[in-house]
């Protein structure tokens, strides 16, 4: 009987071990799956870096031609004449002309044979610099339905939450805010914040800027307490991201010390009680070490 059960012992063991091995080579094979899939998401993550930026390469290539074209399409026979000569007086094409020379390119048939319309990001890319330059310049009529425009082509072109249509909501954002169009601002300058929120690791000093530009629409609108905590969480990434006396801080501290001292800038709200406190406020936190 004492032979049987050792024999029967030894059976149990050699089981329990040929269990354990099994379990030790699924876990093996788990453990080699799971870096597989791993590996293999990052090399996707990869390429899809690299597709992105080649991309962003042939943009602002394909831009830089048409910025090209663009200073060589201003039409000669539209310009002023020297009334000795009768030539072209060529040193007198503005900025504006040049412009005005470049959007026509683009809107040729309603758009339908634009220069660019088979390449529509780049469209927008040429379109959203013509809008910030006309604003500049002080032409908001002008500057608006090109930012919109810019805009729009983002977004049917361009996957949802994409960091170009964030910054296209903020240029139209800001551009709205400049004429006074707050209600048509501010969602599209929260939008744009919430993308960068989602898109941007926490921190990151676009999130900044995008904070600093809501409270620009939150003092127009004569809102200064809305306004305080939106300028210190700026501040607040801008200290974390950047050395002390870096200028970033310091361009920061002299935005928001100039957007509360006159009152929100589009609107202004006028120098109440309630702004006198915030200034306050937020002047110490602005200049304390």
């Amino acid at each position: 009987f004492k032979v049987a059960s050792d024999q029967r012992d030894i059976a149990e063991q050699a089981e329990k071990a040929e269990a354990e091995q099994r379990e030790a080579a699924e876990a093996a094979r788990a453990e080699a799956v799971a870096q597989q899939t791993e590996s293999e998401k990052q090399e996707a993550e990869a390429k899809k870096h690299e597709a992105e930026a080649r991309k962003q390469a042939a943009i602002a290539a394909a831009v830089a031609t048409f910025q090209t074209d663009m200073l060589a399409a201003v039409d000669p026979a539209n310009l002023p004449k020297d009334p000795v000569t009768g030539q072209p007086l060529k040193d007198s094409v503005t900025v504006v002309q040049t412009i005005v020379a470049a959007v026509k390119k683009l809107d040729a048939d309603g758009g339908n044979e634009g220069s660019l319309k088979d390449q529509p990001l780049v469209e927008a890319a040429v379109r959203n610099t013509i809008g910030m330059t006309l604003q500049a310049l002080g032409r908001y009529d002008e500057a608006e339905p090109n930012l919109k425009r810019s805009l729009a082509i983002r977004r049917k072109d361009l996957p949802a939450g994409h960091p170009d249509i964030a910054a296209g909501l903020n240029d139209l954002a800001q551009l709205l805010l400049a004429e006074n169009k707050l209600s048509e601002a501010d969602p599209l300058q929260r939008e744009s914040l919430a993308i960068d929120r989602a898109t941007l690791p926490a921190g990151h000093p676009n999130i900044a800027s995008n904070l600093d530009n809501l409270a620009k629409i939150r003092l127009a609108e004569d809102k200064p307490a809305e306004a305080e905590p939106l300028f210190r969480e700026a501040l607040a990434i801008r200290r974390a991201a950047y050395p002390a006396q870096h200028a970033g801080i310091g361009l920061g501290r002299q935005t928001h010390a100039v957007q509360l001292g006159q009152g929100g800038g589009a609107v202004g709200g006028g120098w109440t009680d309630q702004r006198a406190q915030v200034f306050g406020r937020l002047l110490v936190l602005f200049y304390a070490e």
